[in-house]
């Protein structure tokens, strides 16, 4: 079997290992700052002009109907060319 350390012996991978965004609060914040950013973060979010059900579900029906023409005309020119070709080169 082949051992597998890291690129940098000197360089140590993380101990113990924890998600990202401990190790953030935990280097670069305090507990305090922490809970003041995700309490700012709430208050930006309430800020924010969220769509209403009905325009979600009319840009969703729009996006599959834009889709599906277009997913047949780009059928209908593969069929037509595959037509062209066959003829030409039979």
């Amino acid at each position: 079997m082949v051992e597998h350390g890291t690129p940098n012996p000197a360089v140590g991978g993380s101990s113990p290992p924890c998600p990202a965004l401990f190790i953030f609060i935990e280097d670069k914040m305090k507990l305090g700052e922490a809970i003041k950013f995700l309490k700012e973060v709430r208050e930006e979010l309430k800020k924010v002009s969220w769509p209403s059900k009905e325009l979600v579900r009319n840009a969703t029906v729009a996006v599959i109907v834009f889709t599906i023409i277009l997913s047949v005309y780009l059928w209908s020119l593969d069929l037509i060319f595959k037509r062209i070709f066959d003829f030409i080169f039979r």
